[in-house]
């Protein structure tokens, strides 16, 4: 039993054996990125949370002995609705919120998986589309939690940042675990410190690099001792998690500064626009650790500068005067 943020407990089952030989769903779940840009000039956002939203999904009879599980003193119990922890839950749960939150609601309303966010420019648009989408669940018979969602605000908690007219920030309450997360000493603790903080690498300059000494401690080839270059490292993360800057959605009407840096450890790429304030729009597209590495002896020194330079880059004008890239950006 896991206890939630309202008090109540959550019941986890382990369904690793399920899973093993449990045929894999392929349906894709949304790109974060590609929602939150979408929420460039929200004025009125509002955000819907669906009431245990996984359990709101019956199982075929068939199925429900699969996720039997035993009650000490009390014999077997299954679920006759889809619990967590199933490979497949998401992938399900998507393929269902894809039938409600439907294309034509794109440009005002989004979800991944329970969380849905509408946003507009203007009061009587929101509350438009918020009559419209709240029709939706209700005809699948599904349950809104109005104590999660949120209504006609100007700033909400979405997918782990703050989102508002500005732009996006990281949310205080999910960074603050990260400030006070204590020095790895275990493998374990380690990946789960990287897998956390690494979810707000678009907020923190220079991620790949400063992270390489504590990837390289996840490989099996290295032995696990935490040294000073570690302790730099993690320290210089936090600091930086604790001063994360404000970052704009992109205008896409406005021209593009594509900047490229090169370092031996990881190559980003940083789209940059100005806007009339002095607040700046970046995104970092970052090449990992791992794949330079397993890549190192195949790519030349001088090719990383424009290794994974995407096709919507290659209508560009160059300045500066690196020549090695010249052949792969001539298109």
């Amino acid at each position: 039993m896991v206890k939630k943020g309202n008090g109540k407990y959550r019941m986890c089952i382990d369904f690793r054996k399920v899973n093993a030989i449990s045929e894999p769903d392929a349906y894709p779940l949304p790109y974060k990125d590609a929602i939150l840009r979408k929420l460039a000039k929200a004025k009125h956002i509002s955000t819907l949370d669906l009431s245990n939203a996984y359990h709101q999904i019956n199982l075929d009879k068939n199925s429900r002995p699969i996720t039997a599980f035993t009650v000490p003193g009390l014999g077997l119990y299954q679920y006759k609705s889809m619990p967590l922890g199933l490979s497949y839950a998401g992938a399900t749960f998507q393929r269902l919120i894809d039938m409600i939150v439907t294309p034509e609601l794109e440009p005002y309303a989004f979800a991944y998986l329970d969380d849905i966010i509408i946003a507009t420019e203007s009061f009587d648009e929101h509350i438009r589309v918020l009559k419209e989408i709240l029709t939706r669940p209700n005809k699948a018979n599904l349950t809104v939690n109005r104590d999660k969602s949120t209504f006609g605000r100007s700033e909400v908690r979405y997918l782990g940042v703050l989102v508002n007219l500005d732009g996006i920030k990281p949310d205080p309450s999910r960074v603050e675990p990260i400030l006070n997360f204590p020095v790895s000493r275990t493998l374990k603790q380690l990946r789960r410190f990287l897998g956390m903080s690494s979810w707000y690498r678009k907020f923190l300059k220079d991620y790949a690099t400063l992270a390489e000494p504590l990837t390289k401690l996840t490989s099996s080839k290295v032995k696990y001792i935490w040294t000073a270059e570690q302790q730099d490292a993690f320290t210089k993360i936090k600091t930086l998690m604790a001063e994360a800057p404000l970052l704009n959605c992109p205008n896409f009407s406005e021209k593009f500064t594509v900047q490229r840096h090169r370092p031996w450890h990881g190559t980003s790429t940083n789209n940059k626009w100005r806007r009339k304030s002095t607040r700046i729009c970046e995104q970092s597209a970052l090449t990992s650790r791992e794949e330079l590495h397993s890549n190192r002896a195949r790519v030349p020194r001088r090719d990383l500068g424009c290794k994974k330079i995407p096709a919507i880059y290659r209508r560009l004008r160059i300045y500066g005067s690196h020549r090695p890239c010249e052949p792969s950006m001539a298109l």
